[in-house]
């Protein structure tokens, strides 16, 4: 379907489209984008049916666009696919087909290649139960840290002070969890950007009209300065490369409108808090470490989620590099004129695995870690596993 073709989409989502074009730009060029004709996709069409058009990343095209966007300097083509923008470097068509000696130069790097092969092939499946395979691996879903896991996932509106047309969910993966789905209730539109293809087509099923689908990379938004009414990232940033993860920040920050805000949720490499509620485990482990069946039954109950989960088939890792307060300090303050450390969770599922438990009064202590969250927001962010980024421009 050609964007252009609006008669079987209504108008609210017609003007949501049409307006949000004027905020899109090429990711290589940085220039506005526009539609295409239909005469310019019939000739790019055209030349795609002879082998004559590569991407961005040196692939062939091997088949024709039914709509795309093309940059105002008449170069850069992108392709529009089930009404998700492609908006990645590597997918740009070049008209010209002017590209660098070296295809894997426009390629998506290793490490973020991982990160979409991991959420395209596994995160974003689902299991039996219709559960995200991220979601199994890496969340407590038991009944008695439901409650808590409720409140911090909606601790999330507490920070979105602003309202307006646009909600930018930024690596919005596939829209998890129900309480997510309250962020853009302020907003007339959510724009979903991810570089996984899967997690868009998931996040459209649940949001539907309100939400426009972008393919793009957190390190460079393919959208114009100063747009946004508010941006949310969240367990995202400690995915992206290591040197990279600055950039996000610097991003985010770029395209948020000024006197808006954006929320970050993070983890930190290392959490205080968690390191002293780990001690006892830590000295059991120490005096019973000859006694194999103690040995066994402390370091099965205590042991670390790791950042590789298995499949039935294979094992599959993602790659994650959180940082420390001090790279925030050092990098982050100096990007962000105006950012907050507030808490978003301040505990992890391995202190959840080994201290919560719903015959030992589990929910009772998650009321008091939450009562306590609330009442030392910066302390519990800074010092607990999972800050929250307030960034204010």
């Amino acid at each position: 379907m050609n964007i252009s073709d609006f008669q079987n989409i209504p108008s609210a989502k017609h003007n949501g489209l049409k307006q949000s074009i004027n905020y899109l730009r090429c990711p290589i060029s940085e220039v506005a984008l526009r539609e295409m004709s239909n005469d310019e996709l019939q000739e790019l069409n055209y030349r795609i049916s002879n082998n004559e058009i590569k991407q961005h990343d040196g692939m062939h095209l091997k088949r024709p666009l039914h709509a795309g966007l093309i940059s105002l300097n008449e170069q850069y083509v992108y392709p529009i696919e089930e009404d998700i923008f492609i908006l990645l470097a590597s997918n740009a068509i070049d008209r010209f087909q002017e590209f660098s000696s070296d295809a894997s130069d426009n390629s998506l790097s290793p490490t973020k290649k991982n990160v979409q092969n991991f959420y395209d092939e596994f995160g974003w499946q689902k299991d039996e139960t219709g559960l995200h395979l991220d979601t199994a691996s890496f969340t407590d879903t038991r009944p008695v840290v439901e409650n808590y896991g409720h409140k911090c996932h909606l601790r999330v509106n507490k920070y979105l002070e602003s309202a307006g047309a646009y909600l930018l969910d930024i690596a919005s993966g596939a829209i998890p969890h129900a309480e997510y789905l309250t962020y853009s209730e302020k907003f007339d539109f959510r724009i979903c950007v991810d570089f996984s293809l899967l997690a868009l087509k998931e996040a459209k099923q649940k949001l539907g009209d309100k939400g426009i689908y972008i393919l793009g990379d957190i390190t460079n938004i393919p959208l114009v300065d100063d747009a946004m009414d508010a941006v949310i990232s969240l367990h995202t940033i400690y995915h992206v490369p290591e040197d990279e993860q600055s950039k996000a920040f610097s991003e985010i920050h770029r395209v948020l409108k000024p006197g808006a805000s954006a929320v970050v949720v993070y983890t930190w490499s290392y959490s205080l808090f968690m390191d002293i509620t780990y001690l006892p485990i830590r000295l059991v482990n120490k005096i019973s470490r000859n006694i194999k069946k103690i040995s066994h039954f402390m370091n099965a109950s205590s042991s670390n989620l790791d950042t590789s989960v298995k499949s039935s088939d294979a094992q599959i890792s993602l790659y994650f590099r959180p940082q420390n307060y001090e790279w925030f300090h050092k990098k982050i303050k100096h990007i962000c004129n105006h950012v907050d450390i507030y808490v978003w969770k301040s505990v992890n599922t391995r202190f959840l695995n080994i201290y919560i438990h719903s015959g030992l009064l589990g929910e009772k202590i998650l009321e008091l870690i939450y009562w306590l969250e609330d009442k030392f927001p910066y302390l519990a962010g800074r010092f607990g596993q999972y800050p929250l980024f307030l960034i204010k421009k």
